[in-house]
């Protein structure tokens, strides 16, 4: 049974809070002092009492308590590791962990609140059936560099819990499959408007020719495809990401809905940190990869396979947008807002500018940037050599080589089977 009494706080803040999470709130703090709304989600609830503050959540429906108590140990493995920016679990005066709370067939925990705020132009945005819509943005360099080391730390002290046998699984074999059928549902409700809607026309031709390169590379390193070495985020976006002022620094405070934690590949948070915070370019991927390999290594075949994953996020979560901005809308719905629609185009940008990449790793024929190879001074008297490897021109002596991109391997990959290839569903 639910504590009903109430916090010393204001009635108004108090009729602010669903009647739900009020309730889960006083359960697990009953001598809360504060309980207030969170702006950007109608599942959060922030809970002042004596021993801080706390983020209370309302976790979807059909969520197992297996599935939270996961979460938590995983939180609990990442802070002993060092790593403040995660939440910590709210535990009892006596030092005990506070459990799940099971009501009206909803899940509630209660997790640490963190401080900061997202970096960039925050805009909370709304499918019209109510489902936050996450969108790009861009980080300056170094709190990029601070987010993605934070994130190679996580996934090392992740690694243990990921052979856990209750562990939430994400395969790369399984986010395929699941983008194929979100391709296949979002095609089918865009394409009335593709006749007359130019980006859906660029989404769908880009995608028809980036979905089975993609596909097939990753099925063609059955390592990758099946293996799930670490705990992953599995939803880095901007507004997950809490920032503090530091010494004239943004310093990274917060990663936030956790959620999705699961095991699976870490190039699956590769492939957001590139795609969700500046978009893709050979260089950004390199620096992801340089600046992640230096706490966790990566395999060359990790490496190679980057783009191929960050092509499978680009269609899914593009057409999610593009879904979202040509929903019909009636008068009384509030318009498709500006940064949608820059959102949707961002995502589509990248997508267009991986897949040529991910096309040259699936075709041999087509040629690919080649490192820079020094070659020893001519003699006196002979030319200098101008060609590169195999006829194609080298780079001059003392430029910089250009990246080591991992999507250059020239192996022909193993076109998907046809029972692999998944419908989708709308991710919400």
């Amino acid at each position: 049974m639910m504590n009903r009494h109430s916090p010393s706080t204001t009635g108004e803040s108090l009729t602010e809070v669903a009647a739900d999470l009020r309730d889960a709130a006083l359960a697990f703090f009953p001598e809360a002092t504060s309980l207030q709304p969170v702006p950007s989600s109608d599942d959060l609830a922030r809970v002042e009492d004596g021993s801080g503050t706390w983020c209370v959540r309302r976790w979807p429906a059909g969520i197992p308590a297996a599935r939270v108590r996961f979460v938590h140990a995983v939180l609990l493995e990442a802070r002993r590791a060092g790593l403040r920016v995660v939440p910590g679990v709210a535990e009892t005066s006596t030092g005990e962990r506070r459990d799940v709370i099971a009501a009206g067939g909803r899940l509630y925990d209660a997790q640490g609140w963190l401080p900061g705020r997202p970096l960039g132009r925050t805009v909370v945005e709304t499918a019209l059936s109510g489902t936050r819509v996450n969108l790009p943005g861009t980080l300056p360099p170094v709190p990029l560099q601070d987010l993605i080391e934070t994130v190679a730390r996580f996934h090392v002290a992740s690694e243990p819990l990921a052979l856990r046998v209750d562990a939430p699984r994400a395969p790369l074999s399984a986010v395929a499959a699941a983008v194929w059928r979100s391709w296949s549902g979002h095609r089918e409700r865009l394409r009335a408007a593709a006749s007359r809607n130019p980006p859906v026309q660029r989404w769908i031709r880009v995608g028809e020719r980036a979905l089975p390169a993609a596909g097939a590379a990753l099925e063609a390193a059955p390592d990758q495809w099946t293996g799930m070495p670490v705990v992953g985020h599995h939803d880095l976006w901007p507004a997950h990401v809490l920032f503090s002022r530091r010494d004239d620094d943004e310093r990274l405070t917060g990663l936030v809905d956790v959620s999705d934690l699961a095991a699976g590949s870490p190039l699956l948070d590769l492939a957001h940190l590139v795609a969700h915070f500046g978009g893709w370019s050979p260089d950004a991927a390199e620096a992801a990869l340089g600046t992640y390999g230096a706490i966790r290594a990566l395999t060359p075949e990790e490496r190679r396979l980057l783009p191929a994953v960050v092509a499978l996020d680009l269609v899914a979560e593009a057409g999610w947008l593009l879904v979202v901005a040509n929903e019909r809308r009636g008068r009384e719905d509030p318009p498709v807002s500006s940064a949608l629609r820059t959102g949707a185009e961002a995502l589509l940008a990248s997508l267009e500018a991986v897949t040529p990449v991910v096309l040259r790793g699936e075709d041999k024929s087509m040629p690919g940037v080649r490192k820079w190879v020094h070659r020893p001074r001519p003699e006196a008297g002979r030319p200098a050599a101008t060609r590169g490897p195999g006829g194609r021109a080298g780079q001059r002596s003392g430029s910089s080589p250009g990246p080591a991109h991992p999507s250059r391997d020239r192996s022909t990959p193993v076109a998907p089977s046809s029972p692999r290839r998944p419908r989708k569903p709308d991710p919400t």
